[in-house]
């Protein structure tokens, strides 16, 4: 029961998220969108559940990429605590 607590403290956390999205239509209208810097969202996919998707994108090319959400995020066997810590892993790479 703690787990599944955690579990929707981290999605309701990941809602609040500045560009989470609720519809997948809307997160790649906006990464689609022409610019000169990389843009990305984030919306919780129908087809996957217990998955965030991390969607990404610039000058047209758009990528899609997966997180477990528990009470941690977790992505090619790394834990995140919140999106931002994942962000900056993202941005090093």
């Amino acid at each position: 029961m703690i787990l599944v607590k955690k579990t929707l403290k981290k999605v309701k956390e990941i809602e609040q998220h500045k560009n989470f999205y609720e519809k997948e239509e809307d997160a790649l209208k906006k990464v689609g969108e022409d610019g000169d810097y990389i843009k990305y969202g984030f919306y919780f996919p129908e087809e996957y559940p217990g998955k965030l998707c991390f969607v990404f994108g610039n000058r047209g090319n758009i990528h899609k990429e997966y997180l477990g959400v528990y009470d941690v995020m977790t992505y090619k066997g790394q834990e995140y605590e919140t999106l931002d810590d994942f962000l900056l892993y993202r941005k090093r790479m």
